[in-house]
């Protein structure tokens, strides 16, 4: 009986995961089409300040001893410089999907193995550990190229945000464990990521979105839902921070990986049907074949980590995990 609890709880687990993720990106792109606000900054900024309230008060008010302490010099050379990369990918994830179908998006974002690898070996000369991962990079790069050349709604502005916000994600993967001494899961890091995160989005937010804004917001906004929905849009957010935490704490590594894989073509599936965006033959084919290189690549560097017997029973959340969720 126990058992049978044990596997139903991780199911549910797993499906609040899956659905919090697919909705965090779906919602997204929603409100920048549905509504026409235009605002990746704003909507940012909102992600961040919810965020922080939330993940404030489950570490101090509701559950304080999940709450991990870090010293200021962890937090100065740690946590600053990675906030702002995480930053700078949230931002051009937005902005990204403002210009762009989230099939052409998440087709991009795949690519960040391949990034990975590169500054690995360029900037750290950390050859992989197995061959194997240059010859999944193949498919990954091949299939990006093939949906980037037959995407119907192409935009450059779009294409530029994800494949950059795609370099800093591997970047962050790159650098985090260099930079953190600390293993934080994805509740903490939220909680010292966020606010940070919202400062520096803030003055750039105030700077390029407010004037506009405010201008357009009486014709445009008054009378819609779009605070509620830009709230319950951070929230989601925030419930995707929690259930990775469980979900981690739930399944192995593999499991993980595997769901996350199934994840994308899921998103990509549900974000066609919704918004209706034309996708040819060869653009889906090269979104199948970037994904399939992706989940190549994940299993091929989750056997290496087994062989090393460096997976733990519980993995560590990273600031680049908590970027890709968006």
């Amino acid at each position: 009986m126990d058992m049978i609890l044990k596997n139903l709880s991780t199911i549910i687990v797993l499906g609040c995961w899956f659905v919090a993720n697919v909705t965090t990106v779906i919602l997204n792109k929603f409100i920048f089409q549905t509504y026409g606000f235009t605002y990746p900054l704003l909507l940012t900024v909102t992600h961040m300040v919810v965020c922080t309230i939330g993940s404030y008060l489950i570490l101090r008010v509701i559950r304080p001893s999940m709450f991990i302490h870090i010293d200021w010099n962890e937090y100065k050379n740690g946590v600053l410089p990675l906030a702002a990369l995480f930053c700078a990918n949230i931002v051009l994830g937005n902005i990204s999907i403002r210009w762009v179908p989230v099939s052409f998006m998440q087709t991009i974002k795949s690519s960040v193995p391949f990034f990975t690898v590169v500054i690995e070996q360029v900037v750290f000369n950390t050859p992989p550990a197995d061959k194997r991962i240059w010859v999944s990079l193949i498919p990954i790069v091949g299939g990006v190229m093939l949906a980037t050349y037959t995407e119907v709604n192409f935009e450059i502005k779009g294409f530029m945000a994800a494949m950059i916000a795609s370099v800093i994600h591997a970047g962050m993967t790159a650098v985090s464990s260099r930079l953190m001494r600390a293993k934080l899961d994805s509740v903490n890091l939220t909680y010292y990521m966020a606010p940070p995160s919202a400062l520096m989005t803030l003055p750039f937010m105030l700077t390029f979105e407010y004037s506009n804004l405010t201008s357009r917001w009486a014709a445009n906004f008054a009378g819609t839902n779009i605070v509620f929905v830009l709230l319950l849009s951070g929230a989601i957010a925030l419930a995707l921070n929690v259930s990775t935490f469980l979900a981690i704490k739930a399944t192995s590594a593999l499991t993980f990986t595997v769901i996350g894989n199934i994840k994308v073509i899921f998103s990509i599936v549900i974000s066609v049907i919704i918004f209706q965006n034309e996708i040819g033959l060869f653009n889906a084919f090269g979104c199948a074949v970037t994904i399939a290189g992706a989940w190549w690549y994940s299993q091929i560097q989750y056997e290496v980590k087994t062989r090393k017997q460096q997976t733990p029973e519980l993995p560590v959340t990273t600031p680049s995990d908590v970027a890709d969720r968006k």
